[in-house]
């Protein structure tokens, strides 16, 4: 149980040599040159100060947003810009298509859509059929009431294809 700690000190410490273990007692301006060191010229106490200074002060008060000049109807604006570029849903369809035998097309009635606004996605078959034949089949928006699936070759088997198609506004 402990063999694995054991191992894994083992290995830490075969790393771990007397000039690696000689860098902490280095003198700190050994690690870098003194030419790219900050001086008091570039640092200074303002410039330090900078940074203990509350967020609020960074930009003086006559720019900033009042209720004067950042009103309802503005947010409004905003809320119709972001609204008007996402598309939201007008309605969701699901079902499934039936591919007969020795058939190679079969199809499903919809309730009308867009066809420019419409997005139909395959989600999966159930045949009787074992290997790539049961999976090489495709559906497709034939018009704004039918969807068709089509299989590559017809077999003596029936095919099950699932949909289902979303149409935005």
């Amino acid at each position: 149980m402990l063999a694995p700690i054991y191992n894994a000190v083992n290995k830490l410490l075969a790393r771990w040599t007397a000039t690696k273990a000689g860098y902490l007692d280095a003198a700190v301006s050994t690690r870098a040159p003194s030419s790219t060191a900050l001086t008091n010229v570039t640092w200074t106490d303002a410039k330090a100060g900078y940074l203990d200074v509350a967020a609020s002060t960074r930009a003086p008060s006559s720019t900033a947003l009042t209720n004067v000049t950042w009103t309802d109807a503005k947010a409004g604006y905003l809320d119709a810009a972001i609204t008007s570029r996402m598309a939201a849903i007008r309605g969701i369809q699901r079902g499934t298509i039936t591919i007969a035998s020795s058939q190679t097309t079969g199809t499903a009635t919809i309730t009308s859509v867009d066809p420019a606004k419409t997005e139909l996605r395959w989600l999966g078959a159930s045949s009787a059929i074992s290997g790539e034949a049961a999976y090489r089949n495709r559906i497709t928006l034939t018009n704004a009431t039918t969807i068709t699936a089509t299989r590559a070759t017809s077999t003596s088997d029936s095919v099950v294809i699932s949909w289902e198609l979303t149409e935005y506004t």
